[in-house]
């Protein structure tokens, strides 16, 4: 048996991307390895509905919140006081779920593995603000030092991680993420997606985007692709971000409001259904440590257009088409071979579900709990 501990501010308080991700791994985990004891450390939450586990069914998960309940004190116990509950506990292994570690446990006799999700803030760092790029870096720096292992989403975050902090070599493993809970576990209920379509006003067939509406993600390319697509067509983001009143901006100045449409606040389990429905996913991003949404879209039965670079293709194998993100004449191309030829279509999204059985919770689970036994 091995008393392994886990960061898990991201599972409590945080209900996208590393949030889930935290989630995911915890709970997959636990479900798998239950020869193994298991500690969950984060800041006390408000509630604990964010992290939907039924905790009475997981004897051997053990959560563990600083006796203080928030402000710069939990803060402080996450990097420094946190030692003593691991020292308490015993721990054999700690694993930072959210590209950190605590830096109290640099002299500490523990296994300490750390995900660390991607260097984005690196490559292109105009998207960050100059004090978080700088806190990442150092984080990051800090974790290739003192990490036994470091895991990442993608052979492309692989490469990055060697190249910005060469001190890293010989440490990185890739481990693909697992979707979240709402898709694998995904049960179609008329009624629910009855609601849904009249709650939001959906279109019978639309484009679909899913994600934040930041300068990396390129959702700009996009709309200028809906310019050059026959009218009939509709786009909906589902997503917030900074630049959402840009893009407004956008869609008003080559008059597309009717075509367009940005709806936030979709729920984690609303989004499925919207996957669903839709005919053509598009990914336009940039640059990604892995891109979640692309194994989403192919998880829903959708067929997938995302750039021909970075992860993307480790992502979506070939359960997509892949172009020039940010051409839109390129976009819009793959839209219409997509649209208008059904048995490339259905070719797409069963080439996407084969695809998908390199990413199962089983073979992605026995990964982490095959590296937990090689650490003992």
């Amino acid at each position: 048996m091995i008393r392994i501990g886990f960061d898990a501010k991201r599972a409590f308080f945080n209900t996208t991307g590393l949030g889930n991700y935290s989630r995911t791994v915890i709970e997959t985990i636990i479900k798998y390895g239950k020869h193994n004891e298991y500690f969950a450390y984060s800041p006390v939450p408000d509630r604990h509905e964010v992290f939907d586990l039924p905790f009475h069914e997981y004897p051997h998960l053990h959560l563990r919140f600083p006796s203080f309940s928030s402000g710069p004190w939990s803060a402080y116990w996450r990097s420094w006081g946190i030692a003593r509950d691991i020292k308490r506990d015993k721990l054999d292994i700690f694993h930072g779920l959210s590209n950190e570690m605590p830096f109290s446990l640099a002299g500490m006799k523990i296994r300490k593995v750390v995900t660390l999700h991607d260097l984005i803030f690196l490559r292109y760092p105009e998207s960050y603000p100059f004090w978080d790029r700088n806190i990442h870096y150092h984080k990051a720096r800090f974790v290739c030092r003192h990490a036994d292992v470091i895991i990442t989403m993608s052979k492309q975050s692989e490469e990055d991680i060697h190249h910005f902090f060469p001190e890293s070599k010989g440490k990185v493993q890739v481990i693909p993420p697992i979707a979240p809970r709402s898709f694998r576990e995904f049960r179609f209920d008329s009624g629910i997606s009855d609601q849904i379509n009249q709650k939001y006003n959906l279109p019978e067939r639309y484009i679909l985007y899913v994600g934040s509406i930041a300068l990396r993600k390129n959702v700009s390319s996009l709309i200028q692709a809906m310019k050059l697509l026959p009218e009939n067509i509709p786009l909906i983001i589902a997503g917030n971000g900074n630049l959402k009143k840009e893009v407004q901006k956008q869609i008003r100045e080559l008059n597309l409001q009717s075509r367009v449409r940005i709806i936030s606040g979709v729920t984690q389990a609303e989004i499925p259904y919207f996957y669903r429905k839709a005919s053509v996913f598009v990914y336009p991003s940039v640059f990604e440590g892995f891109g979640l949404p692309i194994q989403e879209a192919l998880l829903s039965g959708v067929p997938v257009i995302a750039g021909n670079n970075s992860c993307f293709q480790e992502a979506g194998g070939e359960g997509g088409l892949y172009v020039h993100q940010t051409n839109p004449g390129e976009i819009a191309a793959a839209i219409l071979d997509i649209l208008h030829n059904p048995t490339l279509a259905a070719s797409l999204i069963e080439k996407g579900k084969r695809h998908l059985n390199h990413f199962t919770e089983e073979k992605i689970t026995a990964e982490y709990l095959k590296l937990y036994d090689s650490l003992r």
